[in-house]
């Protein structure tokens, strides 16, 4: 499996429902490094839509088959330092835990996949209205071999808006079904 399987999730973390604001996603530069933001709304609660962002909730809408196997927690639902690996195929990435208060709607992932790529999700939310919540992710990512260099280059906002829909689609599903209320 290459780097920009991966790639792909990261780019997939920051394409779901109803966009708002959304910076172009911006070129990699030669060092392999990008940020970028989104900020989206979610139909539901801060209560509901946060699980959703959890290592188990985003099992439910991310698109990829993967397995969080949780190596220091005391629940799935994750707490600050908090060690998971994710598995998809033969790609395992490890993940830490760095920021996690669901009820003020904040938090933070670093995952490291080996010879292919670094980085970090930063989620925060914030109520809009009663039965909403207002999103913003950001995601950098800095790819750690030529060939997750050039899958992020060739990963630009085309490929965003490819994957919104289907991401919109989980995601709405994935509240229809309680599916991130797992953890």
């Amino acid at each position: 499996m290459t780097g920009k399987s991966y790639l792909a999730v990261a780019l997939f973390l920051g394409c779901i429902p109803a966009a708002i604001a959304q910076n172009p996603a911006p070129a990699a530069t030669d060092d392999g490094h990008v940020i970028n933001t989104m900020t989206f709304v979610v139909k539901a609660p801060i209560q509901k839509a946060a699980p959703l962002f959890g290592p188990v909730g985003m099992q439910c809408w991310l698109g990829h088959p993967m397995h969080a196997e949780f190596l220091h927690t005391e629940s799935q639902a994750g707490e600050p330092g908090s060690v998971f690996t994710m598995q998809q195929g033969l790609q395992k990435s490890v993940w830490v835990n760095t920021m996690l208060d669901a009820k003020g709607g904040r938090m933070q992932y670093a995952s490291f996949t080996p010879d292919s790529m670094v980085m970090v999700v930063d989620v925060r939310m914030i109520a809009d209205g009663k039965d909403a919540t207002r999103v913003e992710l950001t995601h950098t990512v800095t790819a750690l071999s030529a060939d997750a260099r050039e899958a992020l280059k060739s990963m630009g906002a085309q490929h965003v808006q490819e994957h919104m829909a289907a991401a919109q689609k989980a995601i709405e599903g994935c509240l229809a079904t309680d599916g991130g209320a797992r953890q």
